[in-house]
């Protein structure tokens, strides 16, 4: 396995070509967990409303085989960025065109729908990441390493402005750019840059590992690392916040102990406790849902606000009483300081129980009486009463169209009690 950097010192050569090293990779999910699309990104940052210029991300193939190692350098992903306006935050994602996490208003998102594909794009194995500096464009398929040294031969006057990328272990394999990624068990599903490190070419600039979507329920919506795959310089707080700023912020005024929601009484309590406040000014609750036709989660919604009480240790409550058809509901929490900086929590699930749905025909049809049950996990109990409060019949039904035999029941006025419905019926 090779490491290898464009050769000579890259402050030399940026410095030579008049370039800024104002461009870094930011973070890079490759493999969300449960199915990978649409969930898959890549971000970079760069100086805030600036136009880009001949700046271009590449995805270089690494995976090489020692009886045949002519993979490796060729561009399997190439996004010009040469003429992009970068937002009031700083960021740029590229990621898929119809779904996916939700950005931040003021980023910039740039669609290819290859993250849409089944299964999804970016490889999973030896794969390097690089902003490329120059005025050829690259393209795709190409070999830029075609004597299979290890070394990128871009195109004359083009250069590395920053790299990241990770080996899956195999002997021959290389990682371009001097940064490779490692962590306690396999190879990255993502990797986060610390928002306080804006250094290129520095591994101690990542914290990365494979994701977590089985522990928490989310599936591929979930934004959490898993602790027991992690590199080992990752950082408490460390989470993925696509298309926003990276986490932990230390630069905000407080620490995260903890985040949970909880649904009772058709409603969805939503806690969470912090340390270390200063000038913090209070949380914004966001919720966003789970499309069951789309299979997507939705864009984020602010449900309220709750003002910061700032000390040692507080902790929150927000209660949730609107009413939603989804029963999959998620929830973030927007931390805004005095000075107008903000971070985001950790996202929490919270599954509502499915309301069962019972439908009576007061009329009878034949002596027949009809019902209609669904959504129900259990059998439910009907009893039909006469008027003088006799129990006159009393039957278990499941999901289902129903049609009850009442015709052998005297003429008269009945109650039929169902779930929390009773139903007046007449019997001639």
């Amino acid at each position: 396995m090779k490491y290898r950097f464009l050769c000579g010192s890259l402050a030399f050569l940026l410095s030579g070509l008049g370039v800024a090293q104002a461009q870094i990779l930011n973070e890079i999910v490759v493999n969300p967990p449960s199915t990978d699309n649409p969930y898959e990104y890549i971000e970079l940052k760069a100086p805030k409303n600036q136009v880009l210029n001949r700046i271009q991300l590449v995805v270089f193939e690494g995976d090489n085989s020692i009886t045949n190692p002519t993979q490796g350098g060729i561009a399997d992903f190439v996004v010009n960025l040469n003429g992009v306006s970068v937002g009031s935050n700083g960021i740029v994602v590229v990621k898929s065109p119809t779904g996916g996490h939700a950005s931040h208003p003021q980023t910039i998102s740039l669609f290819d729908a290859r993250f849409d594909n089944a299964g999804g794009f970016l490889e999973g194995g030896t794969i390097s990441f690089a902003l490329v500096s120059g005025a050829v464009p690259l393209i795709e398929t190409s070999d830029y390493d075609t004597n299979d040294d290890g070394i990128l031969d871009l195109p004359a006057g083009s250069v590395l402005v920053d790299a990241v990328g990770w080996t899956d272990g195999g002997a021959a394999d290389v990682v371009y750019g001097s940064v490779s990624l490692n962590q306690s068990a396999g190879n990255p599903d993502a990797a986060t840059r610390f928002p306080t490190n804006t250094s290129p070419f520095d591994v101690g600039a990542w914290y990365n590992g494979d994701l977590d979507g089985i522990a928490n329920g989310l599936g591929n919506v979930s934004t959490v690392y898993d602790l027991l795959r992690t590199s080992a310089n990752f950082p408490t707080g460390g989470v993925l916040s696509p298309g926003a700023g990276n986490m932990p912020s230390s630069g905000l005024p407080l620490d995260w102990i903890s985040v949970e929601a909880s649904h009772q009484n058709q409603t969805t309590s939503l806690k969470w406790t912090t340390a270390n406040e200063t000038n913090c000014m209070g949380f914004e609750v966001e919720q966003s849902t789970f499309d069951e036709q789309t299979n997507r989660q939705t864009a984020w919604q602010t449900m309220g606000f709750v003002v910061a009480q700032n000390g040692l240790k507080n902790s929150y409550q927000f209660v949730d009483d609107s009413k939603n058809e989804d029963n999959r509901l998620f929830y973030r929490l927007k931390q805004i300081d005095a000075d107008g900086r903000y971070q985001y929590s950790k996202t929490v699930a919270c599954v509502l129980p499915v309301a069962q749905k019972v439908q009576v025909n007061g009329s009878l049809s034949n002596g027949y009486l009809g019902v209609e049950i669904s959504q129900s996990e259990q059998n439910i109990a009907l009893w039909v009463v006469d008027a003088l409060g006799n129990l006159v019949l009393i039957q278990q039904l499941g999901n289902g169209t129903h049609q009850l035999d009442l015709s052998h029941l005297a003429r008269g006025i009945y109650f039929v009690r169902i779930a929390d419905q009773t139903h007046k019926i007449f019997i001639y």
